[in-house]
């Protein structure tokens, strides 16, 4: 997790508001349980088990399975309530089912691999977290009715300013992991999104609401890439069997060139290099997943 800077504004701000209620600063449910009802109240597990991981210099697994800049700090607020609510807004964890927060499995999925990356400071980090979730979920007032916020109270990906001159270069030798996949599709596809601004950004809720949200903006661009590379698969765009037709190629491609109808008309060309960078990607992936 870089952006270290990020989390000590955010921790900072934490600090300055934690007092003795669940909410650290939050306005209390007026449902909310007596404290002695919580085994552990969510706000001393964050501070206790969390903040240690986020503030001080060790090595995080995130990067060891993302491209570099996917972190955490994107979806931290200013008290532990409204971090906890954008984590379950976004999926990440899970107050009904714990131990299948995605968060988790994201933590589980690295490997010891050098002396910052140990098998204490993976299982440090899902103990911790695991920890957190657990104490939210076992007192459900504590935090009742506060939420995250609008996506775009927070940090986000600026809209480019103009497209890349060219379809941008890039390592041909990446392959088919996890985090490969995801650069490629950050250099290939994410960095044309502004030709999709603002009908599918997440944070654009007054544009057409009939149009998937599938490019996140929400955070830094790196993370931004990741979830919608995620959504992307989810949607389908991708064809396993033939790159070339695959939805996310077709939509914003002009009918003239062999396109399909798009609500937001076309979007380039048979010979716009945007157009090529998408059916690199698309063929990438068909290469990676096809059997």
């Amino acid at each position: 997790m870089k952006a270290r800077s990020s989390w000590l504004l955010f921790v900072g701000s934490v600090a300055a508001a934690a007092s003795a209620s669940c909410g650290d600063g939050d306005a209390p449910s007026p449902d909310a349980a007596p404290p002695g009802e919580c085994v552990v109240e969510p706000t001393q597990a964050f501070h206790e088990r969390i903040e240690p991981l986020l503030t001080d210099s060790r090595s995080s697994t995130c990067n060891q399975c993302h491209l570099s800049g996917v972190d955490l700090s994107v979806f931290a607020r200013e008290t532990p309530c409204k971090t906890w609510a954008c984590l379950v807004e976004q999926g990440l964890v899970s107050p009904a089912a714990p131990e299948t927060s995605k968060i988790l499995s994201w933590i589980e999925r690295a490997q010891p691999d050098s002396e910052l990356i140990t098998a204490e400071v993976i299982a440090a980090e899902r103990d911790a977290f695991r920890a957190w979730i657990d104490a939210n979920a076992q007192c459900p007032d504590a935090c009742a009715g506060v939420t995250c916020g609008a996506l775009d109270e927070g940090p986000t990906c600026a809209n480019p300013d103009h497209d890349p001159p060219q379809a941008p270069t890039r390592n041909d030798e990446l392959g088919c992991s996890d985090k490969e996949l995801e650069q490629a599709f950050y250099d290939d596809v994410y960095s044309w999104r502004g030709r999709c601004f603002p009908c599918h950004y997440d944070t654009e809720t007054k544009a057409d609401p009939t149009a998937p949200r599938w490019l996140s903006v929400v955070g830094n661009c790196e993370t931004g890439s990741a979830a919608s590379f995620k959504r992307a698969m989810g949607l389908g765009l991708f064809d396993t069997v033939d790159a070339s037709q695959s939805l996310i190629l077709l939509k914003p491609l002009d009918v003239s060139g062999g396109g399909v109808t798009h609500g937001g008309g076309a979007k380039f060309t048979l010979s716009d290099p945007a157009y090529a960078s998408f059916l690199r990607f698309a063929t990438h992936y068909q290469e990676c997943v096809a059997p």
